[in-house]
């Protein structure tokens, strides 16, 4: 089901990976692999758990006009302090169109496939989105696969985030 939903603020925490990061079919597979072979992943098990947040595994994607910078790790409430070398985003309170379904495996699909899905689907749920999201003042696209006590996934949420539009211009101060 699709539908806008005001959210509260949220700490993306885990690695910041550059468009070009991206591996041979356009996912972020080999950052995943990255997070969980160096331990970083355990940590952030250890911080979702002990804020009390869902257990999750999440995707960032922060658009700018020309590229993006995608996101691999943990979201946690916005109140949690993080310890020293971990890297955080700080996502704000907003309108996000927001849609939930149940999921059993973590599909590693092509970014451009799954932003470009996700769209598709809001745009026939009657969602208007923006129509340049890298040229928003919330230029965010998160999804969150949601963990039973096992470490199972059950459902995945993909929000993108309803901000307005800002001057192009602005870009090449």
């Amino acid at each position: 089901m699709s539908k806008i939903e005001q959210v509260a603020p949220l700490k993306f925490i885990g690695q910041a990976n550059l468009a070009t990061a991206l591996d041979e079919n356009g996912s972020l597979t080999s950052a995943w692999n990255e997070l969980i072979g160096n331990g970083d992943l355990a940590q952030l098990d250890q911080l979702v758990a002990a804020s009390g947040a869902p257990m999750n595994r999440s995707t960032l994607i922060v658009f700018s006009p020309y590229s993006f910078i995608a996101w691999v790790g943990v979201v946690v409430p916005a109140a949690i302090t993080i310890p020293a070398g971990l890297h955080q985003f700080d996502l704000p309170a907003s309108q996000v169109a927001k849609a939930q379904q149940k999921a059993s495996i973590q599909l590693p699909l092509p970014l451009g496939q799954l932003i470009n899905a996700t769209f598709d689907r809001f745009e026939k749920a009657g969602i208007t989105l923006p129509e340049h999201l890298g040229q928003t003042n919330k230029p965010y696209f998160l999804e969150s696969y949601q963990l039973d006590d096992a470490g199972e996934i059950t459902s995945v949420t993909q929000q993108i985030y309803l901000g307005t539009a800002t001057d192009d211009a602005a870009y090449f101060d």
